[in-house]
Protein backbone atom coordinates (compact mmCIF):
# COMPACT_ATOMS: atom_id res chain seq x y z
CA UNK A 1 0.00 0.00 0.00
CA UNK A 2 1.18 3.37 -0.99
CA UNK A 3 0.49 6.41 0.97
CA UNK A 4 0.35 9.68 -1.19
CA UNK A 5 0.93 12.21 1.65
CA UNK A 6 2.85 13.32 4.84
CA UNK A 7 -0.33 13.09 6.60
CA UNK A 8 -1.75 9.61 5.66
CA UNK A 9 1.73 7.97 6.43
CA UNK A 10 1.70 9.93 9.60
CA UNK A 11 -1.89 8.76 10.50
CA UNK A 12 -0.72 5.15 9.57
CA UNK A 13 2.43 4.91 12.28
CA UNK A 14 -0.21 6.91 14.58
CA UNK A 15 -2.30 3.48 14.25
CA UNK A 16 0.32 0.76 14.38
CA UNK A 17 2.51 2.39 17.55
CA UNK A 18 -1.32 2.96 19.51
CA UNK A 19 -1.82 -0.71 18.89
CA UNK A 20 1.24 -1.86 20.06
CA UNK A 21 0.76 0.35 22.77
CA UNK A 22 -2.59 -0.80 23.60
CA UNK A 23 -0.93 -4.96 22.55
CA UNK A 24 1.99 -3.70 25.40
CA UNK A 25 -0.52 -2.38 28.16
CA UNK A 26 -3.32 -5.81 28.13
CA UNK A 27 0.74 -7.90 28.58
CA UNK A 28 1.79 -5.34 31.20
CA UNK A 29 -2.01 -5.44 32.90
CA UNK A 30 -1.65 -9.71 32.56
CA UNK A 31 1.94 -9.35 34.00
CA UNK A 32 0.62 -7.39 36.97
CA UNK A 33 -2.60 -9.47 37.78
CA UNK A 34 -0.49 -12.57 37.44
CA UNK A 35 2.43 -11.59 39.70
CA UNK A 36 3.18 -13.48 42.47
CA UNK A 37 5.89 -13.60 44.86
CA UNK A 38 8.79 -16.08 44.12
CA UNK A 39 10.01 -18.03 46.99
CA UNK A 40 13.25 -16.68 46.39
CA UNK A 41 12.81 -13.01 46.18
CA UNK A 42 13.05 -10.92 49.34
CA UNK A 43 10.50 -8.40 49.63
CA UNK A 44 12.91 -5.93 48.08
CA UNK A 45 13.07 -7.80 45.48
CA UNK A 46 9.37 -9.21 44.84
CA UNK A 47 8.01 -5.09 45.58
CA UNK A 48 10.98 -4.03 42.76
CA UNK A 49 9.34 -6.65 40.51
CA UNK A 50 5.80 -5.30 40.75
CA UNK A 51 6.70 -1.38 40.78
CA UNK A 52 8.27 -2.15 37.27
CA UNK A 53 5.39 -3.61 36.15
CA UNK A 54 3.55 -0.98 37.48
CA UNK A 55 5.38 1.73 36.29
CA UNK A 56 5.58 0.56 32.36
CA UNK A 57 1.54 0.12 32.67
CA UNK A 58 1.66 3.97 33.79
CA UNK A 59 3.73 4.72 30.99
CA UNK A 60 1.83 3.04 28.22
CA UNK A 61 -1.28 4.82 30.10
CA UNK A 62 0.49 8.00 28.96
CA UNK A 63 1.39 7.04 25.76
CA UNK A 64 -1.97 6.20 24.62
CA UNK A 65 -2.99 9.87 26.59
CA UNK A 66 -5.06 7.75 29.20
CA UNK A 67 -4.65 8.67 33.02
CA UNK A 68 -2.52 6.68 35.71
CA UNK A 69 -2.96 4.10 37.68
CA UNK A 70 -3.41 4.96 41.10
CA UNK A 71 -0.68 4.23 43.80
CA UNK A 72 -3.04 2.55 46.11
CA UNK A 73 -3.63 -0.21 43.54
CA UNK A 74 0.16 -0.93 43.47
CA UNK A 75 0.29 -1.01 46.92
CA UNK A 76 -2.59 -3.30 47.81
CA UNK A 77 -0.59 -5.77 45.06
CA UNK A 78 2.43 -5.85 46.93
CA UNK A 79 0.65 -5.84 50.11
CA UNK A 80 -1.62 -9.19 48.85
CA UNK A 81 1.55 -11.03 47.67
CA UNK A 82 4.32 -10.73 49.78
CA UNK A 83 3.01 -13.68 52.14
CA UNK A 84 0.25 -14.19 55.31
CA UNK A 85 2.90 -13.11 57.52
CA UNK A 86 2.52 -9.62 56.64
CA UNK A 87 -1.29 -9.65 57.03
CA UNK A 88 -1.15 -8.01 60.47
CA UNK A 89 0.85 -4.61 59.11
CA UNK A 90 -1.40 -4.45 56.15
CA UNK A 91 -4.35 -4.16 58.85
CA UNK A 92 -2.65 -1.53 60.75
CA UNK A 93 -0.97 0.62 57.68
CA UNK A 94 -5.12 0.99 57.17
CA UNK A 95 -5.13 3.74 60.05
CA UNK A 96 -2.05 5.60 58.87
CA UNK A 97 -2.35 9.04 57.34
CA UNK A 98 -2.55 9.10 53.68
CA UNK A 99 0.46 11.17 53.25
CA UNK A 100 2.80 8.47 55.27
CA UNK A 101 0.72 5.24 53.10
CA UNK A 102 3.58 5.64 50.14
CA UNK A 103 5.57 2.85 48.18
CA UNK A 104 8.76 3.64 50.24
CA UNK A 105 7.65 3.45 53.68
CA UNK A 106 5.47 0.28 52.77
CA UNK A 107 8.69 -1.53 51.28
CA UNK A 108 10.81 -0.12 54.13
CA UNK A 109 7.98 -1.54 56.38
CA UNK A 110 7.86 -4.42 55.14
CA UNK A 111 11.55 -5.06 54.63
CA UNK A 112 11.93 -4.47 57.97
CA UNK A 113 9.22 -6.70 59.52
CA UNK A 114 11.17 -9.86 56.98
CA UNK A 115 14.03 -9.13 58.53
CA UNK A 116 12.66 -9.55 62.36
CA UNK A 117 10.77 -12.39 61.10
CA UNK A 118 13.92 -13.97 59.67
CA UNK A 119 16.18 -13.54 62.83
CA UNK A 120 13.52 -14.78 64.72
CA UNK A 121 13.75 -17.68 63.12
CA UNK A 122 17.47 -18.21 62.67
CA UNK A 123 17.55 -17.75 66.29
CA UNK A 124 14.81 -20.83 66.72
CA UNK A 125 16.42 -22.91 64.60
CA UNK A 126 19.74 -22.24 66.71
CA UNK A 127 18.25 -22.55 69.88
CA UNK A 128 16.29 -26.02 67.98
CA UNK A 129 19.71 -27.50 67.00
CA UNK A 130 21.85 -26.83 70.73
CA UNK A 131 18.82 -28.53 72.00
CA UNK A 132 19.09 -31.79 70.02
CA UNK A 133 22.52 -31.66 70.12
Amino acid sequence: MTYSNAKDIWEKLISVFEQSSIQRLNLLMTQFFQVGRDPNDNVAAHAAKVERIYTDMNGELNRIGSSNIPEELLHGKILLTVGPEFQEFSNVRESLDSDKRTTKNLVEKLCTIEQREFSYLRRFQVQRACEIN
